[in-house]
């Protein structure tokens, strides 16, 4: 006889991207998804694992919604994308979106990501070589 599993509900990590404003982030993109039923109708998404920087911490399986980010990061599947979370110019009638501004020319920031890269090896990329996060410490104080 076989034993079933109920479906899981909501999915992997929640992520907000307002919470991360101005955080240094590595986003690893699994997929681009369209047309997912949303509460505000259908909506196409990336699905991520993301470290920040800023804090250490990670976060996977996570979607994020955002047009502008989605069409930034939508054809950068299975790579790692190093930016920091930022709001771009507002249009008269709308919300500023939310932008991925690129971070891969600033030397600290490359440094701290390559030492999170290397403290938690396959983490991002869904094969994680370790079991347990990187220490939250060390990192964002090598940002600020």
């Amino acid at each position: 006889m076989v034993t079933f599993s109920a479906p899981s509900t909501g999915g992997g990590d929640k992520l907000a991207v307002a919470d991360i404003n101005g955080h240094y982030v590595i986003v690893h993109v699994n997929s681009y998804e369209e047309n997912i039923v949303t509460a505000n109708g259908p909506a196409n998404a990336v699905r991520c694992n993301v470290a920040d920087l800023t804090t250490g911490e990670h976060h996977l399986d996570v979607l994020w919604f955002p047009k502008v980010l989605v069409a930034s990061l939508r054809n950068q599947i299975g790579q790692m994308v190093l930016g920091k979370i930022a709001q771009g110019a507002a249009q008269p009638g709308k919300s500023a979106p939310w932008i991925l501004e690129d971070a891969t020319g600033n030397a600290e920031v490359l440094a701290a990501a390559q030492k999170w890269i290397a403290a938690n090896p396959g983490v991002l990329d869904g094969a994680p070589a370790i079991a347990a996060p990187a220490p939250a410490s060390g990192l964002a104080a090598s940002l600020i």
